[in-house]
């Protein structure tokens, strides 16, 4: 008994759907959960001996992904199709944005149901997907990770193959590197908002030589413009990096290595925008100067 809990223990756990999409590595195999619903179909049409008929009924996530046309995270839901599947089948899948509408994302894979008595579950694999996933990385986050963009894109090609502590390993070296470029970012947007207090005390604590340290010394709140998802990204990156590699499997690194990719772009993002409103403050507070000028004369 007690050893068959241990086996069940060091047994990869599965992924939800969503995080399969959106960084399994080609040609890995996964147990995926959430993923579909089963119920029995007319055992006439399917018959395999052995095996009880089950129909496969998907529910694709929505997925936030880049879109090139966008510049920028957007959310994908499936296109239409036929989603039902016996046993095991090989299919494509279309992603299209729903902000643009003209960018799509297509999936090859392999499903199959292997375990009818694990309900929610399925195993992939990843066949290919077009873009890639190394077509995928915003010019603005390259911006931010500035003269780590190769090693930055190392961590990618790792976190796409499945390997975690490869992956965590890389982008981890790469916001140590370039700790204090960001922080200067962040604070240099931060003002742009017209958060003098909040940007002067993050160039303090840049004197620091870690980026923990760093955030550590940052007590006033994070304007809520910069805000990723809701939460403060300085803060989700310290969480994500203190957990270190110590006692952690591949599959958790490959998590964190997610998580820190996914803050990194979000926050490059929001970063962009802060500045592109100010210019756009600046340029209509110019028009405006220069009407009253002319006014005047």
């Amino acid at each position: 008994m007690s050893q068959q809990t241990e086996a069940d223990g060091d047994a990869p756990q599965p992924r939800k759907l969503v995080d399969f999409l959106t960084s399994a590595g080609v040609g890995i195999s996964e147990r995926v959960i959430d993923a579909t619903g089963f119920k029995p179909i007319d055992p006439s049409i399917v018959r395999m001996p052995g095996v009880v008929p089950r129909e496969l009924e998907f529910r694709w996530p929505r997925l936030l992904m880049y879109c090139p046309n966008c510049d920028g995270e957007r959310y994908f839901g499936a296109m239409p199709g036929q989603w039902k599947i016996v046993k095991n089948q090989d299919l494509f899948v279309l992603y299209l944005c729903k902000n643009c509408t003209l960018t799509i994302k297509t999936y090859a894979l392999r499903v199959g149901l292997d375990d009818v008595s694990a309900p929610n579950t399925a195993n992939f694999i990843k066949i290919g997907e077009f873009p890639s996933l190394d077509e995928k990385v915003p010019n603005r986050l390259l911006v931010l990770v500035g003269k780590d963009r190769q090693m930055f894109l190392q961590g990618r090609r790792a976190e796409r193959a499945g390997l975690g502590i490869g992956a965590f390993g890389y982008y981890r070296r790469v916001v140590e590197n370039q700790k204090s470029e960001i922080l200067a970012a962040v604070a240099e947007a931060a003002k742009a908002l017209g958060h003098d207090d909040f940007a002067a005390e993050v160039m303090a604590a840049n004197q620091e030589r870690q980026f923990a340290a760093a955030i550590d010394k940052i007590k006033r709140v994070l304007p809520e413009s910069l805000r990723v998802g809701g939460h403060d990204p300085l803060r989700v990156l310290h969480s994500a990096l203190s957990e270190g590699l110590h006692n952690k499997d591949d599959q958790h690194c490959l998590e964190y290595a997610g998580t820190i990719r996914e803050v990194l772009g979000g926050l490059a993002e929001r970063i962009a925008h802060a500045k592109q409103d100010e210019a756009k403050l600046r340029s209509s507070i110019g028009k405006l100067l220069k009407q009253a000028d002319g006014q005047a004369e």
